[in-house]
C-alpha cells in the first residue's frame, strides 16, 4: 500500500471523527435549547394562570411548577450530561482503538492491541508507543485532561457519580474541577459529594478531544511520510 493512499485513509479517518464529534456537539445544543424553551414555556404558562387569579392567589400558580422546574433545570440535564458524556468518550476510546488497528495493519504488525495487558486508552497509549513506535502525546495538555476525564467517566458509570472524599482519584478531579467552569461538586452528605455537569461540559469535552485527535493526527502523519 503507497504512502498516498494511506495517507488519503488516515484523512478519511480522522473526517469520520471530526463529523461524529460535530453531531455530538450540535446533538448537546440542541438539547439544551430544548430545555431552554420548556423552561420558558413552563415559566410563561404559570404568569398567564397567574395573571387570571386573584393576588392572594397568584403565588399557588408558581408553586405548582416547582416539581416541573426540578426535573427540567436539575434532573433531566444531569441524566442528559452523563449520558451524552459516556457517549462522547466512548467514542473516542473506540476511535482510539480503531487507529490502532488500522496502523497494525499498515505496518503488518503480529501483535494485537488486545494483546497487551489494560484496557480503554491506557492499553492504547502503550500500543502506540511501545508497538507501532510512534511518540504519543503524553505530554500537551488535551491529554492530561482527558485522563482526568477518564476518571469522571469511570465515576459516573460506576457510582452514578457519587465521590467519597476519600477516594484516591479526588484530589485530581477536584483539581480539574478548579480550572474548569463546567463542572462542580455538590455536597449530599459529610463524605459524600455529586458530581453536576454544566450545560458548556459536554461541548468543552468534545472540544478537547477534537484538539488531540488533531495533535495525534499530525504525528502520524509525519511517521508515515518517513516509512513511505
Amino acid at each position: 500500500m503507497s504512502y498516498r493512499i494511506t495517507n488519503a485513509y488516515i484523512e478519511l479517518v480522522f473526517s469520520h471523527i471530526n463529523e461524529q464529534l460535530l453531531d455530538l456537539h450540535n446533538y448537546s445544543s440542541f438539547f439544551e435549547g430544548t430545555l431552554l424553551n420548556m423552561r420558558k414555556n413552563l415559566s410563561k404558562s404559570a404568569d398567564n394562570i397567574s395573571s387570571k387569579l386573584p393576588k392572594r392567589y397568584r403565588w399557588k400558580a408558581f408553586d405548582n411548577i416547582g416539581e416541573h422546574l426540578f426535573y427540567i433545570d436539575d434532573l433531566f440535564p444531569q441524566i442528559h450530561r452523563s449520558s451524552l458524556f459516556l457517549t462522547i468518550y466512548a467514542v473516542f476510546e473506540f476511535e482510539l482503538d480503531f487507529l490502532c488497528k488500522a496502523l497494525r495493519n499498515y505496518y503488518k504488525l503480529n501483535l494485537k492491541p488486545s494483546d497487551l495487558q489494560g484496557k480503554g486508552i491506557r492499553r492504547s497509549e502503550n500500543y502506540f508507543s511501545k508497538v507501532i513506535n510512534i511518540s504519543f502525546p503524553t505530554n500537551v495538555k488535551q491529554w492530561r485532561q482527558i485522563c482526568t476525564l477518564n476518571n469522571i467517566r469511570n465515576l459516573i458509570a460506576h457510582t452514578s457519580g457519587i465521590l467519597l472524599l476519600d477516594n484516591q482519584k479526588y484530589k485530581e478531579i477536584k483539581k480539574y474541577i478548579r480550572n474548569h467552569e463546567n463542572i462542580d461538586l455538590h455536597v449530599i452528605e459529610n463524605n459524600m459529594t455529586f458530581l453536576r455537569l454544566n450545560e458548556k461540559f459536554c461541548p468543552s469535552t468534545v472540544g478537547t478531544i477534537k484538539s488531540f485527535f488533531h495533535v495525534l493526527k499530525t504525528i502520524i502523519g509525519k511517521k508515515l511520510q518517513k516509512s513511505s
